[in-house]
């Protein structure tokens, strides 16, 4: 497994609730109908399934549709909106054979990046999976810090100024890097205290220091 590699292990919640453990290991990539497709699979072939897939005549419209789903009362005509009649007999409703699924999911456990929701969405997934490859550590460490995907982003694209042992480094690198200390005697430049500076820095907002891992991945505090 590379080190950006995330994977989600995906259990199927009406099997976890009757004492069975039913669910994969699924690497989640950038394709979020391959991992829809991988949840499908897992609830598929769950030993409880509990929903199936019906076919009904419309008292409205005429029409027919197919829907799948637990609960008669939930079926609604897609042509005219229609809700199930109750007084339709359940034998006109047809079950369509070879088709039985659970319908409900939970991630239970994941690698390659931590802090997820159990019901994290799959369009939130492929996003992590995303930003993991191209940033690695640097997404993992504001991830832990904020779990909003989209804010994480952002601050990544406009606000990451780098990754340092210490964070007295990255005000060493800024101190030098604007020129701060110009003008100032050589023999000077050396009491500069770099320490209190990022300490500073990072108390006054100007700077939000993230420790991951025994790095610091330094963002900018005012985005």
């Amino acid at each position: 497994m590379s080190d950006n590699t995330f994977r989600i292990y995906v259990a199927c919640l009406a099997a976890y609730n009757n004492g069975i453990h039913h669910g994969k290991w699924i690497d989640v990539g950038d394709d979020i109908n391959a991992l829809q497709a991988e949840i499908d699979d897992i609830l598929r072939t769950s030993p409880y399934p509990n929903v199936t897939r019906l076919k009904a005549k419309c008292n409205c419209c005429e029409g027919t549709w197919i829907q799948t789903t637990h609960d008669h009362n939930a079926l609604v005509c897609p042509e005219c909106d229609e809700k199930w009649n109750n007084e339709i007999e359940d034998n006109e409703i047809e079950v369509i054979e070879g088709f039985r699924s659970s319908e409900e999911y939970a991630i239970h456990d994941y690698e390659g990046i931590s802090g997820l929701s159990e019901h994290e969405s799959l369009e939130a997934l492929v996003k992590i999976a995303d930003l993991l490859e191209e940033h690695g550590d640097a997404f993992r460490a504001i991830f832990s810090y904020h779990s909003d995907v989209e804010r994480c982003e952002s601050l990544l694209t406009d606000g990451y100024l780098g990754e340092f042992e210490k964070v007295e480094d990255y005000a060493y690198d800024l101190v030098n890097d604007c020129g701060m200390l110009d003008g100032m005697p050589e023999n000077l430049r050396y009491y500069f205290d770099y320490e209190s500076f990022a300490r500073d820095m990072d108390l006054n907002g100007d700077i939000n220091a993230i420790e991951h891992e025994g790095m610091f991945y330094i963002f900018d505090g005012h985005l």
